[in-house]
C-alpha cells in the first residue's frame, strides 16, 4: 500500500453520524485496493477492512462528493472527459437549477436529487445525490 493522502476526523451531525469523504486523484486502471489508516488522539491506530474499487480510465466517468452530504456542504464534481451539458432534477423528474460555480454544486433544500452529465462524445452518466 502507499498513502495517498490523509483527512481528520470526520464530521459528526446531529443524529451523531460520522461523514467524511476522499478521493483518489490518480487512480489505475483496473484494480484498485484501498484501506484506511485511523489513528485516534493518544496515537493508536487500526486499519480498515480492504475494499477493491475497478477503474475502467478510457470510460466516461464522473465522480460526485461527497454524497450522501449535508445542505450547507458543497458537491463536488469531476470528469475523466470533457462535459458537454450538465443538468440537475430533482426526485419528481423536474429540472432545477442548483448554484454552480467551477465543479461545485450548492444546493437550496434537503432531498434526492439526480446529477445528469453528457461528454463531448454524447455519452451520458447520471448519478443520484443525497442532500441532508
Amino acid at each position: 500500500f502507499e498513502n495517498i493522502g490523509s483527512k481528520n476526523a470526520p464530521f459528526q451531525d446531529n443524529e451523531g453520524t460520522k461523514t467524511y469523504g476522499f478521493s483518489d486523484q490518480f487512480p489505475r486502471n483496473g484494480n484498485n485496493y484501498y484501506r484506511l489508516k485511523m489513528i485516534d488522539n493518544s496515537g493508536d491506530f487500526k486499519y480498515s477492512p480492504i475494499i477493491n474499487q475497478v477503474f475502467e480510465l478510457n470510460k466516461f466517468q464522473l465522480k460526485v462528493y461527497p454524497n450522501p452530504l449535508i445542505l450547507s456542504e458543497s458537491l463536488n464534481f469531476g470528469s475523466n472527459k470533457e462535459l458537454s451539458s450538465l443538468e440537475f432534477f430533482n426526485s419528481f423528474g423536474q429540472k432545477i437549477s442548483p448554484v454552480l460555480s467551477n465543479n461545485t454544486v450548492k444546493f437550496t433544500s434537503p432531498g434526492k436529487y439526480y446529477m445528469k452529465a453528457v461528454n463531448s462524445e454524447g455519452k451520458a452518466i447520471t448519478k443520484q445525490v443525497i442532500v441532508k
